[in-house]
């Protein structure tokens, strides 16, 4: 495995990550970008809160370049798994485009 290409997709997914867990967490920029509301604010939070742990997890990686395949093959799955969720949802019309970002 290239470490150097890995290491920069994980420098790239920390801020990503730092991201998606402000946007999650926070009722009126996930509304901006047209994702659904939650049925309660609650499981917002706790999406949130799950991404910005994974943005730590990846930082700490990245910081000590010992890569742990286990977490990194979940948080691969994850990433995976909302696009084709979000991509379903567009193609759908129940998604704007502007969430697929």
């Amino acid at each position: 495995m290239n470490h150097r290409l890995l290491q920069l997709a994980l420098w790239i997914t920390v801020p990503i990550n730092a991201t998606g867990a402000v946007i999650f967490s926070t009722p009126a920029l996930r509304q901006l970008i047209g994702l659904p509301a939650p049925a309660h604010s609650f499981y917002g939070l706790l999406i949130g809160i799950w991404i910005g742990l994974f943005a730590l997890g990846f930082l700490r990686l990245a910081l000590s370049k010992r890569y742990d395949r286990t977490f990194l093959a979940v948080g691969a799955f994850g990433k995976l798994s909302f696009f084709v969720l979000a991509l379903a949802y567009f193609f759908r019309s129940e998604l704007g485009a502007l969430a697929l970002l």
